[in-house]
């Protein structure tokens, strides 16, 4: 597995097969796509965690929707969004990205926003396609006021060795395929869980 270098990068989003790399929209490819990277911007819905009555979300037990515990909230571009220490806020890139059947990819925050505090890891299978799912969390002691529309995180590709295969997540059942907004979790549909629950009692 190698990283894929500008040259290719470039190479492959002007490129019209039908399996190319698609990254849009870029604003400005001088700044976007660097050497090895594509820094990628911060879109405008966030899903922002709350607290409810209840004391813990359980994902063997709960009947509530995930969605109780979270609000979402918009800002255009140009307007801040605060995000307060430890909390999680759910974001997504502004660009939709979608990945050929060769390529896999990386995502880690930019170093001037780690610097900060703000720390965005995530992996993305090849064929995915949707936005960029960013769990913000604030490990600093202060609240960082955060823009759409700003690079905040940067997408490494590697390509995939061995034989042509069929993409992952095009051909699969995966739980989030094609987002366009932020994606809750869905970790009450895990295969994992439902055996759990099958097997074994639960304790309330």
């Amino acid at each position: 597995m190698s990283i894929i270098s500008k040259e290719k990068i470039n190479n492959s989003l002007t490129s019209k097969a039908e399996n190319s790399l698609t990254i849009t929209p870029i604003l400005d490819s001088e700044k976007q796509i660097g050497e090895s990277t594509i820094d990628l911007r911060l879109g405008t819905k966030f899903e922002v965690d709350m607290r409810t009555r209840k004391p813990f979300f359980d994902p063997l037990s709960d009947k509530r929707p995930i969605e109780t515990f979270f609000q979402d909230t918009y800002r255009n571009f140009g307007e801040k969004f605060i995000l307060y220490p430890q909390q999680l806020v759910l974001a997504s890139t502004f660009e939709y990205v979608k990945l050929p059947d060769d390529l896999f990819g990386i995502v880690f925050t930019r170093s001037s926003w780690n610097r900060l505090g703000l720390n965005i890891s995530s992996v993305l299978q090849s064929g995915y396609a949707g936005v960029i799912n960013l769990e913000l969390v604030n490990n600093s002691s202060n609240p960082i006021a955060l823009y759409p529309g700003l690079r905040i995180v940067q997408l490494i590709l590697f390509s995939v060795d061995g034989e042509k295969r069929e993409a992952y997540y095009r051909d699969s059942i995966s739980k989030y395929v094609a987002n366009s907004d932020p994606d809750l979790s869905s970790i009450s549909e895990d295969e994992d869980l439902q055996v759990l629950k099958n097997k074994f009692p639960i304790n309330s």
